[in-house]
């Protein structure tokens, strides 16, 4: 019994140590001491810590306001709490999308000053649980500190977070601003559903090679792609199915900002009004940015902002990227509406290509690219006529590059084939040349040499000339020369059809 009261004496000795302060001297000359009001705090009271800041240098060094605690609720995540079993307690304060900081986004602190903020975790943590915590201010910019301690010595409920968020006042959008509500929130729909769509519908093995994919969410893993796909799912069902509150209240420096626990309740800041509807950092993607911060969709984070830091994030931690706002954001609004852009040399859009059942339309005088990605690679496209026509076949590619063409009638007869253009000038690409082929649908494969190479990336050019055309010109002025032909082609069946599909008057 004895031993008993002993050690208890000992654990509260150490207790009453550790709570006391806790301070820690950076490199740069800030000293960052963060002091728990209350080491011992029951169900009713506030969970107050002050915080200060000391600069020990001989001039002043200027701190981003938001990696400072504020008063109320927190604008940035800026303590790690732990209970006994080392869990980190939940962020429940504000979570913003933010403008490059300005003049007066800055706290001064002059040669030998200091700053304290008091600061109720209440309002921002999930502290609800009777344990012992620790709480230490992050590294945010070089500040941190020491950890320090404290008791919640009964079980509170977790209303005080929640009730600090609906102490936010709310103010009426504008009509003005309610009818341009609508329509980004019709283009954030559609941006979601489309990249959703294409997400869940690139194949598999193409997957690796999605330049788009890699380029936000870095190197493919399938858990990785999976959680991003089932990310945008969700972001689309929240769009089409969820009532999406904006709150038009918000003049910090700032786009928009919410709180993770209150889901589809988004504020939006003045400068919010200033952006594009759609495009790089839009009014469009600052919906879907927003949208994944929720607890009940993707529950992001904010670990870098801007296009820049999103595409390192992706190329150094993808596993971060993964759970980075931007990276969804701007993944979204990528200007080209194609998912299927694949790595120069391991695939390319068309695919899948590799029969005549699979086969691509290629038009006249619009160059097309392709990859020849393994050794048994084939690639198929076709095209038709309208009349009897000269066509040219012609390839070009990298350096060392080495491919085979074949003409195939709609019946797959083959009708001429060819491998190098020029032997003697080591001119290894293919072209074909043919005059007087009668209208109708024709097939061309490609191959790498011997189907034994793999071609990089190389550029396909069809050119169709009336019959009779000059079999020799220069293939530039061919395509050149193709597109008024082609021009007339499409118009002159457009009238065709036209005129077979008008009903004849009796």
């Amino acid at each position: 019994m004895r031993s008993h009261l002993k050690i208890t004496l000992l654990i509260g000795l150490l207790f009453i140590l550790l709570t006391t302060k806790a301070t820690a001297q950076l490199p740069d000359g800030i000293r960052v001491i963060i002091n728990i009001v209350n080491t011992q705090i029951n169900d009713t009271q506030d969970i107050l810590v002050d915080t200060t800041f000391i600069n020990n240098t001989q001039s002043e060094i200027k701190l981003l306001k938001w990696k400072i605690p504020t008063t109320g609720v927190l604008h940035e995540d800026l303590f790690e709490i732990q209970n006994s079993r080392q869990e980190v307690i939940k962020y429940q304060g504000r979570i913003y999308k933010r403008l490059p900081p300005q003049e007066n986004d800055f706290h001064v602190l002059k040669a030998r000053e200091s700053y304290t903020v008091k600061t109720n975790l209440a309002l921002s943590y999930a502290l609800s649980k009777a344990d012992f915590y620790t709480i230490t201010f992050k590294q945010q910019n070089q500040l941190k500190s020491l950890p320090t301690h404290f008791r919640l010595l009964k079980d509170r409920t977790n209303k005080a977070a929640l009730n600090g968020i609906q102490k936010i006042s709310v103010k009426a959008c504008t009509s003005r601003q309610e009818s341009r509500l609508e329509e980004i929130l019709s283009e954030a729909s559609v941006i979601t559903t489309v990249t959703s769509k294409l997400l869940h519908t690139i194949k598999p093995e193409n997957r690796p090679y999605a330049e788009r994919y890699t380029k936000w969410f870095g190197d493919y893993d399938t858990d990785r792609y999976d959680t991003v796909a089932t990310n945008f799912q969700t972001f689309q069902a929240a769009l089409d199915n969820k009532e999406i509150t904006f709150n038009c209240n918000c003049n910090d420096n700032a786009i928009a900002y919410v709180f993770p626990e209150v889901p589809y309740n988004i504020h939006l800041c003045t400068s919010f009004w200033d952006l594009y509807l759609n495009g790089t950092d839009s009014q469009s993607g600052t919906i879907i940015h927003e949208l994944s911060h929720f607890k009940v969709t993707a529950h992001t984070d904010d670990h870098v902002y801007g296009k820049l830091s999103a595409k390192q994030l992706a190329a150094d931690k993808p596993d971060t990227a993964i759970d980075n706002a931007d990276n969804y954001e701007y993944f979204a609004e990528n200007a080209n509406p194609y998912f299927s852009m694949y790595t120069t040399g391991t695939a390319d859009r068309h695919e899948p290509d590799n029969s005549k059942a699979t086969a691509k339309l290629i038009l006249s005088g619009t160059p097309q690219v392709y990859s020849i990605n393994t050794d048994k690679d084939q690639d198929w496209s076709k095209f038709e006529l309208f009349f009897p026509s000269y066509i040219n076949l012609f390839i070009t590619g990298p350096e060392n590059g080495d491919t085979e063409i074949t003409l195939f009638d709609s019946n797959g007869k083959k009708l001429v084939s060819n491998d190098d253009r020029d032997s003697t000038k080591n001119e290894s690409y293919s072209e074909i040349s043919q005059d007087s082929l009668p209208a109708g649908l024709y097939y061309i494969k490609v191959n790498g040499y011997k189907n034994n190479t793999i071609v990089k990336e190389y550029q396909l050019t069809l050119t169709v000339l009336p019959e009779g055309s000059n079999k020799n010109q220069d293939s530039k002025k061919s395509a050149k020369g193709s597109l008024n032909w082609s021009l007339f082609l499409i118009l002159f069946w457009g009238f065709l059809l036209k005129e077979k599909s008008t009903p004849k008057n009796n």
